[in-house]
């Protein structure tokens, strides 16, 4: 509970504050939003405590080795997610959506600095 919610998704959720404050996203779609407030976290704790993301990371990948995908065939985790959200908002699946999202973020090459992922997140889309 203390390194999933006091310490990801706290700061996970400043990326969405960010987000907010900056008007970055206003013309991005829900899952470029959460993808980038999940690689706003990602480079915080890789900055300030690495050993903290290398857990979430192990955690998020254990979650998808261990869960079915629920993308239909034919569709991209970000067209189903964006197509489905107000339904997958309150699933099970949504945790599938964010698990890819931070694996995906850690595995960044190379990874975001702090800075460049809250610049990052005004300028570019997932």
């Amino acid at each position: 509970f203390e390194h999933g919610t006091y310490g990801w998704v706290f700061v996970h959720e400043l990326g969405h504050w960010w987000q907010g404050c900056s008007g970055s996203a206003q013309n991005k779609t829900h899952y470029q939003r959460e993808y980038d407030a999940n690689r706003i976290a990602a480079a915080y704790w890789r900055e300030h405590d690495p050993r903290l993301l290398r857990g979430m990371t192990a955690g998020f990948t254990r979650i998808l080795d261990g869960a079915p995908n629920p993308v239909p065939a034919g569709q991209t985790p970000e067209e189903y997610f964006n197509a489905n959200y107000a339904k997958l908002a309150h699933s099970a699946d949504y945790t599938w959506f964010q698990a890819r999202m931070v694996t995906d973020v850690s595995a960044e090459n190379p990874p975001l600095t702090l800075a460049d992922a809250l610049l990052h997140s005004r300028t570019e889309t997932k």
